[in-house]
């Protein structure tokens, strides 16, 4: 007996969901529901599988939707903290971070980046 590869478990997995989606009953297939009730259990438990798996590919569909949003965001932010480092280091302290109304992580590296060149600026016009 051979073992059942990976591939091989996606197929079948796939082939539930698909079963689901179409709404497959025993009798699409020459089965009465008195016929076997082992095999009837054992059918709807793979229909009730099948339902999951799809429910859980269009979450894992919309979390990779949501990541790619998330990763766009956070390059867009972390490009504009490194423009501000790079003025600040060049001496310029007016230039200002942007501050959304997130209220992020991102939002709080502004505000502190923007803390810093005020300082830097006050610090630098008093000598």
């Amino acid at each position: 007996m051979s073992a059942i590869d990976a591939n091989e478990v996606k197929l079948i997995l796939q082939r539930i969901a698909d079963i689901k989606e179409e709404n497959f009953k025993p009798k699409d297939i020459g089965l009465e529901a008195s016929a076997n009730p082992f095999l009837e259990a054992v059918l709807k438990g793979l229909s009730d599988l099948g339902g999951k798996i799809a429910q859980n590919e269009k979450l894992r569909k919309k979390a990779e939707e949501e990541n790619k949003y998330y990763r766009a965001y956070s390059e867009l932010r972390l490009h504009d903290a490194s423009e501000i480092l790079m003025e600040i280091a060049s001496l310029n302290f007016d230039k200002r971070a942007r501050v959304t109304q997130n209220l992020d992580a991102y939002d709080g590296l502004s505000q502190g980046l923007n803390m810093l060149s005020e300082a830097l600026k006050s610090l630098t016009g008093s000598f």
